[in-house]
């Protein structure tokens, strides 16, 4: 029996030694690092590091998510000219948030060509609205409100990260329109229709605390525009577009003013003007600080022009 068992024993041994081999020699499994984790191994990112650490961020972006960020390095932070150590906690939070999107990942490929607009994770808009941003792909370029994504797709856990080439700070709505495009026409009007007493220009108006509402005409409808205005007419037509309130699409009324004095009709996506000229909404809901813009495709004459 003593034998049996001393033989039983050895073979055993034998066992465990091939089990031990065979386990050093499997390959090492590293698991996925979520977004906070690839930002604090990547030397591009000690600025917004610093940030996320400071405003708890770093934690959520530590949860399960999905998250798509839009990420600053260190030298985009330099050339924003932002001075992080004069924003409150919640104000640097906020700007942190408004590079978020929560519960949605957004790789490069699912990117189409044009404008998509999605929702940040700040909520600083009126009535606490999460504010958009405007991504734009024109071929293999991807811009978000601009600004020009230099690096997609580093993969997480729980998300996606691509990278900015400057920081991203909450939008009023002629911020918005400005950042992309297909309203670079309508940026050009506002600009000629500029007036020596800046609190009576359009964009001294529409950078106020409104809120408002903007029904912005994209380059194809300004260029079948009224042409040869005056300045004073220009802004009477620009001010025609802008309505009082954050009147988002799913609660558009019957009818409303404008800035101008002026009513404007609304039966669904058809706004009608006083002299009965009829115009679509092609895009709505693009939520900035002070208002919410929708795009039309014509530019729309007041009446007494």
């Amino acid at each position: 029996m003593t034998k049996l068992s001393f033989g039983w024993v050895a073979i055993l041994g034998l066992f465990v030694l091939g089990f031990s081999a065979c386990d050093d020699d499997d390959p090492v499994v590293n698991e996925p690092q979520t977004l906070s984790e690839l930002v604090a191994d990547d030397d591009r990112f000690t600025t917004l590091l610093g940030a996320l650490e400071s405003t708890g961020l770093d934690f959520t972006l530590n949860q399960p998510g999905p998250y798509t960020v839009f990420a600053p390095t260190d030298a985009a932070f330099t050339a924003s000219g932002v001075d992080l150590t004069a924003l409150s906690t919640d104000e640097l939070r906020n700007v942190l948030l408004y590079h978020v999107v929560s519960g949605a990942i957004l790789p490069s490929n699912n990117i189409q060509e044009g404008i998509t607009s999605v929702t940040s994770a700040n909520a600083t808009g009126p009535n606490d609205t999460q504010l958009s941003l405007l991504v734009e792909r024109t071929g293999s370029d991807i811009n978000v409100n601009g600004l020009n994504v230099t690096e997609a797709d580093i993969e997480g856990s729980n998300g996606v990260i691509h990278v900015i080439d400057n920081v991203l700070l909450p939008p009023t709505v002629v911020d918005l329109a400005a950042s992309v495009t297909p309203l670079s026409s309508l940026v050009d009007a506002i600009g000629a229709a500029a007036d020596i007493d800046a609190s009576t220009t359009v964009a001294g108006a529409l950078s106020g605390d409104g809120p408002f509402t903007v029904f912005a005409p994209d380059n194809t409808a300004f260029a079948a525009a009224p042409s040869g205005l005056s300045a004073e007419q220009l802004r009477d037509v620009l001010l025609y577009h802008v309505v009082s309130g954050n009147v988002r699409s799913d609660a558009i009324p019957a009818s409303a003013p404008t800035l101008n004095g002026e009513e404007l009709s609304f039966s669904g996506t058809t706004i009608t003007t006083t002299s009965g000229q009829t115009v679509n909404i092609t895009f709505t809901d693009i939520q900035g600080t002070n208002g919410v813009v929708h795009l039309i495709n014509a530019v729309m004459v007041p009446g007494d022009l």
